[in-house]
């Protein structure tokens, strides 16, 4: 069936490229899952525990610049509630001028804020808790890091879990921020020509 549209904002119908083979400039980074040991309840009540890195288990996370003036996310290993794989497809001017309408112009400074997170769900409307709660923390990350900094014309970001089970309990959530993050800061780095910490030749980004 065709994709879906709601004001600009499309559903993709296939999977967006493979960032290999893109010219641009790209970064790839991964995060692993964890596994707490000791005080797995207690914990989200503020107490210690004692938890381990699951190195083996990750999640992987590409970001790309795209010439197109559009914003690609691909998250393959999420379905939402009807079992879809979730992708999102939005112009770049349609994301800055809904965040830019709630006044808000710099992001990522203090914890995100409440009108830029509805604004995200707004735009996000025929989503479903499932995708959104995988589409809109990675929108933030785009807009914080790269969209409103530099005004960058498109990104495709993709992220993909390597063994780490997802909803199971083990990080995949945290994983998933964290090389979202590091891919983006990556390419960030890149475009504005910044030196990365480590091999300025290695595009892949680990955390331990």
């Amino acid at each position: 069936h065709a994709p879906q549209a709601l004001s600009g904002v499309v559903r993709p119908k296939s999977r967006p490229p493979s960032l290999a083979t893109m010219d641009l400039p790209h970064c790839v980074a991964s995060a692993p899952g964890k596994a707490i040991l000791f005080g797995e309840h207690s914990v989200v009540h503020g107490a210690p525990a004692i938890a381990a890195a699951l190195s083996d288990l990750r999640i992987k996370v590409s970001a790309a610049q795209l010439l197109e003036q559009r914003v690609v996310l691909d998250l393959p290993d999420l379905k939402d509630g009807r079992g879809n794989t979730v992708a999102f497809s939005v112009s770049t001017g349609e994301l800055l001028s809904v965040v830019l309408a709630t006044g808000i112009k710099t992001l990522g400074k203090a914890a995100p804020e409440a009108v830029v997170l509805d604004a995200l769900d707004n735009l996000l409307g025929d989503y479903d808790r499932a995708a959104k709660q995988g589409l809109k923390p990675l929108l933030y990350l785009c807009l914080a890091i790269l969209l409103l900094p530099e005004r960058v014309d498109g990104l495709i970001v993709k992220a993909k879990r390597v063994k780490l089970p997802v909803g199971a309990g083990l990080g995949s959530s945290a994983a998933f921020c964290v090389a979202s993050a590091m891919a983006l800061i990556g390419l960030r780095k890149k475009i504005v020509g910044e030196s990365m910490t480590g091999d300025p030749s290695d595009d892949d980004q680990r955390a331990e």
